[in-house]
């Protein structure tokens, strides 16, 4: 089921980034989508940690996969990012402006780590203002209407897996008193 849902918030960063990349207009900025990222954020607040660990470190390998950058660089960074936002999540509620600004801090965390990785083990120089200004602003702006989709479809997702987990206990409870 999750794996739907998945490959729903992969094709829309697909099909955002071919858009962004495409024009003319944006020729000198950068903008990543990030709501396969923000969508495991969201169902990780409210489902088991390991399995949205492992799942993120699939996508990130995916991604590393397809965007032609280190192996494992992408799935190490997906995973410590939803790790750091499990534990800071404690002090977070569930209202929509909280959950927009956790999806912000987390595109955050991985544009920096991706910016220290760069910098660090590769030959890019780039200034810390260029970046923040080319890359990080961009990202973060562009990426607040896909955080609220991300957001939607990860209400729908843990309402669908409620549900189902609603059906299967009373099909079990059933079936244990047709069984007397």
């Amino acid at each position: 089921m999750i794996s739907i849902y998945i490959i729903i918030t992969l094709i829309l960063d697909l099909i955002m980034a071919s858009i962004i990349s495409n024009s003319y207009m944006w020729a000198s900025f950068i903008l990543i989508p990030f709501t396969s990222l923000v969508f495991l954020l969201y169902i990780s607040l409210k489902r088991d940690i390991y399995h949205v660990l492992f799942v993120a470190m699939l996508v990130g390998l995916g991604i590393d996969l397809f965007t032609h950058s280190a192996l494992f660089l992408h799935a190490i960074i997906f995973v410590a990012a939803l790790f750091i936002m499990r534990i800071y999540q404690r002090h977070m509620s569930d209202t929509m402006f909280e959950m927009v600004l956790m999806g912000l801090v987390i595109i955050f965390i991985v544009e920096v780590l991706l910016f220290l990785y760069y910098s660090l083990f590769t030959t890019v120089q780039i200034g810390f203002s260029l970046w923040y200004m080319r890359r990080l602003f961009v990202t973060m702006i562009g990426n607040l209407p896909l955080i609220i989709v991300a957001y939607y479809l990860a209400r729908h997702y843990i309402k669908m897996v409620k549900a189902q987990e609603t059906q299967k206990q009373r099909s079990e409870t059933s079936l244990w008193r047709l069984k007397d």
